[in-house]
């Protein structure tokens, strides 16, 4: 299980169009052909990169949000959830009052959503080292495609470069007890997984593409040296770290 959250949290995708979300508008063909792609129902493996993806638009366009997402009439459960934590990343008056409507006519679509703080992607180095918390980053990189922004990449290294989880005011992705979260695999004994996560995914990503890897280089020289030399030391030697990087299955 924990190989596939690496491969999840690995996902390697690329905007769908030339204008990034901060936009201060967009032509009408942009946000139809958008929409299209909103309507088409996720998979298990692409449905937390797609929401934190189609949650920058939403943001950044919470006057077309009716547009977005009016092909989305036909979504099974897994695209109401996706649409779900879309509304909810986005965080936008617009898109809390849409939660609030789908809230009472599919709870579950919602569930733990409506009273939940979203994660901060420009901080992703505050996530509790849980797998639960592996999620967060695959939504942090659907944030990140949408829009190229630096200090979510900065973000990313950071949380990959950390020392230690923090022990406290750690951010945790749902109010779980701990009789409820998914065991971290014997395997990984005391491995801030999260931090291996972050870091296998930029790895892998950078080593598939030139053009990230030099603004991953760029952001590097942005940060303390010690951030530096932390990010730059191999990964530990754990099996998931090894695992062939595949991003066939991200739109």
């Amino acid at each position: 299980m924990f190989k596939r959250l690496l491969t999840i949290s690995a996902l390697l995708s690329l905007p769908l169009f030339a204008a990034a979300p901060q936009a201060p508008s967009a032509a009408p063909e942009h946000l139809q052909n958008l929409a299209k792609v909103i309507g088409q129902n996720p998979t298990p493996y692409n449905m937390t990169w797609r929401a934190g993806y189609i949650s920058a638009f939403l943001k950044a366009y919470p006057q077309h949000q009716s547009l977005l997402l009016s092909q989305t009439g036909m979504h099974g459960p897994l695209g109401r959830r996706m649409i779900a934590l879309a509304l909810w990343l986005a965080d936008t008056e617009e898109s809390r009052a849409e939660l609030n409507l789908l809230h009472s006519y599919d709870p579950l679509a919602a569930a733990g959503l409506t009273n939940k703080k979203a994660p901060d992607f420009t901080k992703l180095e505050t996530l509790y080292n849980g797998v639960d918390e592996a999620n967060v980053l695959d939504i942090a990189w659907g944030v990140y495609d949408a829009g190229h922004d630096r200090e979510v990449l900065a973000s990313f290294i950071r949380c990959a470069a950390r020392s230690t989880p923090p022990q406290t005011n750690a951010y945790e992705y749902w109010d779980i007890p701990p009789s409820g979260r998914t065991p971290i695999p014997p395997a990984a004994g005391d491995a801030d997984i999260v931090a291996m996560a972050a870091k296998w995914s930029i790895l892998s990503r950078a080593e598939q593409d030139p053009e990230f890897a030099a603004e991953v280089e760029a952001c590097l020289q942005e940060l303390p040296a010690d951030i530096q030399q932390r990010f730059r030391a191999p990964l530990p030697q754990y099996g998931p770290n090894e695992s062939a990087y595949d991003a066939d299955d991200t739109m």
